[in-house]
């Protein structure tokens, strides 16, 4: 049952010990990364709390917002057309459309350094609702879950998995054996992944620190 919908609480999620900005910021710690990279940074809200040597964040302000933090204000496939940088880290948090989650995966495969990681917010989505496209809902993850299930139909061996806390982050270990998303056709609806979501997301708890560092 999902209370209080439109509540700052619910929307940022502050029943998640485990935040997005604690996992980038474990990773960019264990492994001395030195460059990030942030798709879709809106309100800054992880972004501004992100300690990296050199960060960038890409928003076209579709959502007429645009936070000062913004380093590139351009959709994430103007930015990915216009440079050849590549970053430790990624962390994939755009437009919650999964065809265009799929298009940002495969663009990051090409901008990913050795060793590094592929991160994605909202692969397992709060309710039905929150997950439907076109938007209908305040809260909302979008159907990002598809993106991921098709990330994993296209890479089976993959070392990837979904982090639940803070409505699924998805963690792909960066390897040059990894293939792009070439199809976009999925036959899985949401009452078979939720049903079966556990399986399809590779579903991991993480509800503490202690539970983080044993998972990456």
């Amino acid at each position: 049952m999902i209370d209080n919908r439109y509540s700052r609480a619910f929307i940022k999620n502050d029943r998640s010990i485990i935040k997005r900005s604690n996992i980038i910021n474990y990773l960019i710690d264990k492994y001395d990364y030195k460059n990030y990279l942030e798709i879709g940074i809106f309100d800054a809200f992880t972004f501004k709390d992100v300690k990296c040597e050199l960060k960038h964040g890409v928003d076209p302000g579709a959502e007429g917002h645009i936070s000062d933090m913004v380093t590139h204000q351009m959709t994430s496939d103007e930015f990915f057309a216009s440079t050849d940088k590549i970053y430790d880290l990624i962390f994939i948090d755009g437009l919650h459309y999964y065809q265009q989650v799929a298009i940002d995966i495969n663009n990051a495969l090409q901008h990913t350094a050795d060793n590094g990681y592929i991160l994605l917010h909202d692969c397992n989505p709060c309710d039905e609702l929150s997950q439907k496209v076109p938007r209908e809902s305040i809260v909302w993850n979008g159907d990002v879950w598809k993106a991921w299930l098709l990330f994993r139909q296209a890479n089976p061996n993959a070392e990837c998995f979904v982090l639940d806390t803070d409505f699924g982050i998805g963690v792909i270990k960066f390897s040059k054996d990894l293939k792009p998303i070439m199809s976009l056709e999925t036959k899985i609806d949401y009452n078979e992944f939720e049903e079966n979501k556990t399986e399809l997301l590779n579903l991991k708890s993480c509800q503490d620190k202690e539970e983080l560092k044993g998972i990456l």
